[in-house]
């Protein structure tokens, strides 16, 4: 949420009788910054949600690759500043292929464990990586098909010799 300053309420309805709940609002700007490329670790107890921030360049894509996630299910998010997801929700137990970012500036990891009935803390280790884009080769003429990443990209390189003109033939619909 962003939100401007005042004073808000929040009002909770269940859809019939009585409910229990459990929530709390993270202040984004003292989540723990992580260091890319290093392997991080988190206590949480299981249910809770673990916030990270880093800074990266437009273009560059955020790998997260899990360590030792020990009992833990759930997933994986990352926003940009704006409240705007990069990555999709991935499983916690699974690598994410790099989202590619569309803007410099702070991005969001956000890991959303599931609440398994037990109390009790648990660790758990991840890496986050940040780099280029992984591109694949693709010959002038070839056909390329496949499925887009999570964040919504497929990225290719190829060559063109000077003043070469291109046209892309968009042989399917892609939905989105």
């Amino acid at each position: 949420l962003s939100l401007a300053p005042g004073a808000y309420r929040l009002t909770l309805r269940p859809d019939s009788g009585a409910a229990s709940y459990a929530f709390r609002f993270v202040d984004l700007e003292s989540v723990p910054r992580l260091a890319p490329g290093a392997l991080t670790q988190a206590s949480l107890v299981p249910g809770e949600a673990a916030v990270y921030r880093f800074d990266a360049a437009a273009g560059e894509a955020a790998t997260y690759a899990p360590g030792d996630i020990g009992r833990f299910s759930g997933n994986v998010r990352m926003f940009d500043r704006f409240g705007q997801s990069v990555s999709g929700d991935n499983p916690i137990e699974a690598a994410q292929e790099g989202a590619v970012l569309p803007r410099p500036g702070t991005y969001y990891l956000v890991i959303d464990t599931a609440n398994d009935g037990v109390a009790t803390p648990a660790a758990l280790s991840f890496t986050l990586r940040l780099g280029a884009p992984t591109a694949q080769a693709l010959a002038l003429g070839a056909l390329a098909n496949g499925e887009l990443r999570a964040d919504g990209t497929a990225v290719y390189r190829f060559a063109a010799s000077p003043q070469q003109w291109l046209w892309l033939d968009a042989l399917a619909d892609v939905d989105g």
